[in-house]
């Protein structure tokens, strides 16, 4: 019986031996699936009455002190030639929330009004530009030791919503606010 016994724990061990190296190695970061998500585009499109807005992040995932590529875009698809737009300070707004924390920034510019002409099929692109994000004012600067130096975010994961807030005046005033999302990694 003893020997059954030892051979089972040696069986059990050389399990979950196995059964370790198994899994690290489907989530080693230098796998081909780790790799393919470091190179994928990922798009969120909101179409809205006459207003196409889509967010476009160049990759899943990224590596720390990498810097971000994530565009918001803005195209008129209804019946005029153009449309001209009226906003403050700028057509988007993009708010940065880390997951795990809840930790919140916003990018922050210069605050004037200003009109856009589109082109009905073109795109208005601006890109998420990380040294323009401030914290929140209504959150405490130490929450689970989140640090942002306003260069490059640290490991985590991160939702980034992009909001538009402007005015059109065909006949009558509209404000169009929409929003478009996705989800970015940054790893070690």
């Amino acid at each position: 019986m003893s020997g059954c016994k030892k051979r089972n724990q040696f069986l059990t061990i050389i399990s979950v031996i196995l059964y370790s190296i198994l899994i690290t190695g489907c989530f080693n970061p230098s796998s081909e699936e780790f790799s393919a998500l470091e190179h994928s585009t990922i798009v969120s499109d909101t179409e809205a009455g006459d207003f196409l807005l889509r967010l476009i992040g160049e990759k899943e995932i990224y590596r720390e002190g990498e810097k971000l590529s994530v565009k918001a875009k803005l195209m008129y698809v209804g019946e005029e030639e153009e449309m001209v737009i009226t906003h403050d300070g700028q057509p988007f707004l993009f708010y940065v929330r880390e997951n795990r924390s809840g930790f919140e920034l916003l990018n922050e510019k210069d605050k004037h009004e200003d009109d856009i002409t589109i082109k009905q099929g073109d795109w208005l692109e601006v890109e998420l530009n990380e040294e323009y994000l401030v914290i929140l004012d209504n959150q405490e600067n130490n929450v689970m030791d989140f640090s942002f130096q306003g260069e490059y975010l640290p490991i985590g994961e991160y939702e980034i919503e992009v909001q538009t807030d402007f005015y059109t005046n065909l006949t009558e005033v509209q404000r169009h606010n929409y929003n478009s999302s996705l989800v970015i990694q940054i790893v070690e």
